[in-house]
């Protein structure tokens, strides 16, 4: 039954995270002023922190644990990501930086959970297929412009 709560979350959780990456470089040209080649070169950035990061977040969670901290980082991650970002005039580096280091620490936690969760291994494939499906929710072409 947890599972099914774990993955009706993501609707919400993954909703704010997928709407700003997929609107982050009209941001950038709008409040920033940034031109269309720049913002969509400072807002690739997102991705390089993230590849390099994920699979040492996910070695820390082999070793260790700590799923559950994981996620309330990554949300006060995202919450000053968006602070940043919406409210202030700073360079939009910074904030895309962050929210490239909160995107790993928010996805791997929700993914090693999941086999924690389900009864026994044959529901597996099933119980990734619909996180995924609840994840994918959101992703048809969002845009402000």
């Amino acid at each position: 039954m947890f599972f099914w709560v774990f993955a009706g979350t993501e609707l919400f959780q993954n909703s704010a995270r997928t709407v700003y990456s997929a609107n982050l470089a009209d941001m950038q040209e709008k409040t920033r002023g940034t031109s269309t080649l720049a913002a969509g070169y400072n807002a690739s950035l997102q991705n390089v922190v993230s590849i390099v990061l994920g699979p040492l977040v996910g070695l820390f969670i082999d070793r260790f644990g700590w799923r559950s901290p994981f996620f309330s980082i990554s949300a006060a991650l995202y919450m000053v990501v968006f602070a940043l970002i919406g409210l202030t005039k700073v360079n939009p580096t910074g904030p895309i930086v962050l929210s490239s280091i909160a995107l790993p620490l928010n996805v791997l936690p929700c993914l090693t959970a999941i086999p924690c969760m389900i009864p026994n291994e044959e529901l597996m494939g099933t119980a990734f297929g619909t996180w995924s499906a609840f994840v994918s929710v959101l992703l048809p072409q969002v845009s402000v412009s």
